[in-house]
């Protein structure tokens, strides 16, 4: 990713599927995409 330009886009497909359900310690969606939005934001995406 450290050669993506800056003014690229990222995409998230909202259909993103979790191999466990969130009672057995799986991530739940939001917990993926706000890690997802703290990584790209703090290398400045």
């Amino acid at each position: 990713l450290k050669d993506l330009p800056k003014e690229s886009s990222i995409v998230l497909k909202p259909n993103l599927v979790v191999a466990a359900c969130p009672s057995e310690g799986a991530p739940t969606h939001r917990e993926i995409v706000e890690a997802l939005l703290v990584f790209f934001t703090s290398r400045g995406y």
